[in-house]
């Protein structure tokens, strides 16, 4: 992690302007309460396939989930906008910490348990960044469990193509999908475009942000070739996507991003076409 916090720690303007977009509201960045960090309880909200952590990697843990919460409070909003009530609540309190497979990182939050979430690595494992915006990814989930609480633009019954996953999914996780990757993306181009040095610190870090703009381009037209959510609605994704789009350019003067960028595009367009073949024949057999 980088020790020169005066350079990192203010937050960063494009970051905000997308959480506000995907929030519906002007995002505030509350006093930071660290959350508690429960690295070996059972969870049973949550895949019994990933175990606590080994007791000899919880110190190792421990400090990487500290560090990447702290580095991901300082760029980001950590509260929820209003809830019906007008309540503001920290998006995140509690972080379950489980042991994944080599390579794998996890996260994963519910509705029915605000301001918990689940995060996964292969400990140690030195991915303090990627694991901070999986963190963001979280918080933005939480808010908006919050926002469509309040009031969902999404319509009732609606199906969409999760270019993530690979397949067809309820409008309402293709939604939140496009919102939380934009917001996850945001946070770590604007944080490597101003601190370059974050790359050589963790090497996976550039294909793990070049994975996610094609893939936001997807979803984003899934959203309006199944019309999932409404007008308005659509309208605040195109100006996300606008600037997801401009921060990739700014990202294109690192070398091998062209590259790998390219490489994903590949990818989501190949899968994409897979399963549009899969659904017309799953129709012409039925």
């Amino acid at each position: 992690m980088p020790t020169d916090w005066a350079i990192t720690s203010t937050p960063m303007r494009a970051s905000y302007s997308i959480c506000e977009l995907a929030l519906g509201v002007p995002v505030e960045s509350s006093a930071i309460h660290p959350p508690i960090i429960d690295l070996c309880s059972p969870s049973a909200s949550h895949d019994p396939r990933y175990p606590g952590v080994p007791v000899e990697a919880c110190a190792d843990a421990r400090r990487i989930v500290n560090d990447a919460f702290h580095w991901h409070s300082v760029h980001f909003p950590v509260a929820t906008p209003p809830d019906a009530s007008g309540v503001r609540r920290p998006a995140i309190d509690y972080i379950d910490v489980r042991l994944t497979g080599e390579g794998e990182l996890l996260s994963a939050s519910s509705a029915e348990v605000p301001g918990r979430i689940l995060l996964g690595a292969p400990w140690p494992a030195e991915c303090t960044y990627r694991l901070a915006s999986l963190i963001a990814h979280e918080a933005i989930h939480q808010g908006l469990f919050v926002r469509e609480a309040v009031a969902t633009p999404v319509r009732r019954g609606s199906l969409g193509y999760s270019p993530w996953r690979r397949r067809t999914r309820p409008g309402r996780l293709v939604w939140h999908a496009f919102w939380t990757f934009t917001c996850q993306f945001s946070l770590l181009a604007d944080a490597v475009t101003r601190r370059p040095a974050m790359l050589h610190e963790e090497p996976g870090l550039l294909g793990f942000i070049a994975a996610m703009p094609p893939r936001v381009e997807c979803c984003l037209d899934s959203l309006t070739q199944f019309r999932v959510v409404d007008p308005p609605e659509l309208d605040r994704c195109g100006d996300a996507l606008h600037l997801v789009r401009t921060a990739t350019g700014r990202l294109a003067a690192f070398p091998r991003f062209s590259a790998k960028l390219q490489e994903e595009e590949q990818t989501t367009a190949n899968d994409y076409r897979a399963w549009a073949d899969q659904v017309l024949s799953n129709r012409k057999s039925g």
